[in-house]
């Protein structure tokens, strides 16, 4: 009979090992042939119960990152609905809003190749820009 502290010293030496070498403990314990296959069998259930607390130590590992990835996603997520949320009445932009420039020579003309470039022109801020929409009349420099 083996003591308390072998029992520990082989434990230890099997949670050691990668999964591989003990899955092939497993094997050479259910194949050694100076036993009888009911001593095979146990031995071959300790290795098999050490693999096991091995991979559920790797599982609970794997389950922790899991864990703070899924923290992380809800705190990028509340920023970004916080940033959205706080931008959004800054960055309002009415229906039908005209731009703020126009184009000239949206048509280019092959034959002149001064024509080929994108001109774009602001519009004069100073001058108020009326519309009728609906029936509401809004100026442009008050909204």
């Amino acid at each position: 009979m083996t003591t308390r502290e072998e029992i520990t010293k082989e434990v230890n030496d099997d949670l050691a090992k990668n999964d591989i070498d003990l899955l092939v403990d497993v094997y050479e314990e259910i194949l050694k042939e100076d036993r009888s296959i009911h001593e095979n069998i146990i031995h071959s259930q300790k290795r098999l119960s050490s693999l096991l607390v091995k991979l559920s130590r790797q599982a609970d590992k794997s389950t922790k990152k899991v864990v703070f990835l899924t923290w992380v996603i809800i705190a990028l997520t509340v920023v970004l609905v916080m940033t959205v949320f706080f931008e959004i009445p800054k960055i309002t932009v009415q229906f039908n809003q005209k731009p703020y420039f126009s184009t000239q020579n949206n048509q280019c003309d092959k034959n002149n190749p001064t024509n080929n470039k994108n001109n774009f022109t602001l519009k004069d801020e100073s001058t108020p820009h009326t519309k009728i929409e609906q029936g509401i009349i809004s100026d442009k420099r008050h909204n």
